[in-house]
Parts: structure tokens; C-alpha cells; sequence
């Protein structure tokens, strides 16, 4: 077995040393079988997708702009008036007043 996934670990990092031992390392964090060697191979992609760091940066530490651009804010900033009926109903839900939404959404 461990023949076979340090081959499947080769493959897929295609040469790369550093990402072969991060496909190893992201192998073992991962909780599924690994009886058959299609087993192997499923978890190894899942490993090998763990350790190629697609654009999680951007999503992680990236900043938060709103749908009409920098500097204007989250949400529109349309205060109480802005606020659709069916959030208002939602926030009721959990306990929000009108009095809260014109108190906080100014």
C-alpha cells in the first residue's frame, strides 16, 4: 500500500518535491479508506486539490468590496427605509423591532 501512494503522490505532483510532501501530508488529514487502490487514488485527489492553494488567499484574506464599488458601504447603507419587508420579517424572527431597524440602520 505505501508503494502505491507514494506513486500516486508522484504522479500528481509531477516532479515537484515540495508539493509531493504536501499531497502526503494533506493525505493523511483526510478521513476515508484507503483498502483498494481506487481508494487510494480518491483520497490522493482529494490530498492533491488540498495542497494546490487555488485562490484561497483571495477568498480568505481578500477584502469584502459591495456590489456598487469601494468606499460605498456593505449592504447599499439605504437605512431602515432600504430594507425590504421580507427582511424586516425575517429579523422579527429573531426579535428585531421597527424600532431596532430605524435605531441600527441609520
Amino acid at each position: 500500500m505505501e508503494l502505491q501512494r507514494s506513486s500516486v503522490f508522484k504522479e500528481l505532483a509531477d516532479g515537484d518535491p515540495d508539493l509531493e510532501e504536501k499531497i502526503a501530508a494533506n493525505y493523511e488529514l483526510i478521513n476515508k479508506p484507503e483498502g483498494t487502490v481506487d481508494e487510494i487514488a480518491e483520497r490522493a485527489r482529494d490530498a492533491y486539490i488540498m495542497s494546490m492553494e487555488i485562490g484561497h488567499e483571495d477568498l480568505i484574506d481578500g477584502p469584502i468590496t459591495p456590489p456598487e464599488g469601494p468606499g460605498s458601504p456593505v449592504g447599499g447603507g439605504g437605512g431602515a427605509s432600504g430594507v425590504s419587508s421580507e427582511v424586516k420579517d425575517f429579523g422579527r424572527q429573531f426579535g428585531l423591532s421597527d424600532a431596532d431597524w430605524d435605531k441600527y440602520n441609520k
